[in-house]
């Protein structure tokens, strides 16, 4: 009897570590200089499908967190247009531009270990995002929800439940408003991702959606038939 309660301890606690796994910001650091070591202010950087953006200090400096596999980062500023870095796994990136071009982009240590200090005031979250069916059908994955998660940052999956984060809580309340056409559902499980026309994603879901909104909305529009 004590075995079979400890082999349920054991499980109890392994589900409650992976949850709490997911909910753990990782930073992401990043350093823009030009060919003589000088920081470049002001490059905007983004990315695509995400509702995240932020842009480098004096020092050439920004930050992001949780950054979700196979990102690329748009980056754009004076004399720098449209420029495209993948992540491709790195924890940090220090990044080299000459005559608007990146000569070099590589992990570096020093960024790594600067934990959340370069994040601090640079990072930002814009009020609503929009991702195509197309982006997300690019994505490799055939599951609606494994191709929102992948795409979306912020958003996790705790105890079967989609949830943006910043409004977790131990009971998952408030819950995250996800809407089909305007209509609200309990989850995206019967959402086909080949019939999905856009995903609009709402930080400040209150804004738009009232009380109900409070914890951030996810607005899926299917196509017209």
């Amino acid at each position: 009897m004590r075995r079979l309660i400890n082999i349920l301890l054991l499980m109890f606690f392994s589900v409650v570590g992976a949850s709490a796994q997911q909910l753990v910001d990782t930073p992401f650091n990043g350093l823009i200089v030009d060919e003589s070591g000088k920081g470049i202010a002001k490059v905007k950087i983004t990315i695509a499908g995400s509702t995240k953006r932020t842009s480098t200090d004096k020092q050439g400096r920004f930050g992001l967190t949780n950054l979700p596999d196979g990102v690329v980062l748009n980056l754009a500023g004076k004399g720098i247009k449209d420029l495209k870095v993948p992540v491709a796994g790195r924890s940090s990136l220090h990044i080299v531009i000459e005559n608007g071009v990146v000569v070099e982009a590589q992990e570096s240590q020093t960024l790594t270990d600067a934990g959340f200090n370069y994040i601090r005031k640079r990072e930002q979250s814009l009020g609503s995002g929009v991702i195509t069916g197309e982006e997300l059908r690019r994505s490799n994955h055939t599951d609606f929800e494994k191709a929102l998660l992948s795409r979306v940052s912020g958003l996790v999956k705790v105890n079967g439940e989609l949830q943006l984060r910043g409004f977790y809580s131990v009971n998952a309340e408030p819950k995250t408003l996800l809407l089909v056409d305007g209509s609200r559902v309990l989850d995206f499980s019967h959402v086909n991702i080949h019939e999905v026309e856009s995903v609009t994603v709402y930080k400040d879901g209150a804004s738009v959606f009232g009380l109900r909104g409070f914890a951030g909305a996810i607005d899926v529009k299917l196509r017209s038939l």
